[in-house]
Order: C-alpha cells, then structure tokens, then sequence
C-alpha cells in the first residue's frame, strides 16, 4: 500500500513496508524517471510528515 502526496512540482509517494519513498520534480520530470529521494531526504522526511499528519487527520475524522 501507498499514498501519495504533490507539493507545487513535487511528488511524493511513500510506501508502507519495505520499499523506499520517491520524490520526483514532476515539472522537471513528468513521466517520474528520475527518483530524486536519496539526493533531497530533507524534503522527502518534511512531506512524510505533512502526508502522515493528513492521513491520521482524515481517519480521525472517519472513526
């Protein structure tokens, strides 16, 4: 399972298991070839975190 989460150009997308997270520049990178998650781990740790807030936020409001 994942989610997903665009920040103006950028995408995230984190996996819940195993996989790692990728971070692509969709202006720069539209078809998300080139996983820019290892070279910006600041960006990808703050975004988790936005995402993961949103989606506690949204099951809280479900329950």
């Amino acid at each position: 399972m994942c989610l997903a989460r665009i920040e103006g150009e950028m995408k995230l997308i984190h996996y819940f298991g195993e996989s790692p997270d990728e971070l692509y520049d969709l202006e720069e990178d539209p078809l998300e070839e080139d996983d820019l998650a290892r070279d910006r781990l600041r960006d990808v740790e703050e975004m988790r975190s936005r995402l993961l807030e949103w989606r506690t936020d949204n099951i809280a409001a479900y329950e």
